[in-house]
């Protein structure tokens, strides 16, 4: 699952609920910082606004790389 906004508030509960239902997660936010706070071991974590085709790009390829395919996309 790729969670976006996921350093805080609703994205970050979302994907701590996804986490606990056994989902591999993908984490985007601008801020690295927070989303370090939020990250654990097996999460892939990649910063930058997703406005830029360049951040949706490297999520992406992320996904794929790490878990070959993307399920979910909150």
């Amino acid at each position: 699952a790729v969670v976006t906004g996921a350093s805080r508030g609703i994205g970050a509960a979302v994907a701590a609920e996804l986490r606990r239902a056994g989902a591999k997660l993908v984490l985007n936010a601008r801020s690295e910082a927070g989303l370090h706070d939020v990250a654990t071991p097996g999460d892939a974590v990649v910063t930058g606004d997703l406005t830029q085709a360049e951040t949706r790009e490297r999520v992406v390829a992320e996904a794929v790389a790490r878990f070959g395919r993307i399920d979910l996309l909150i």
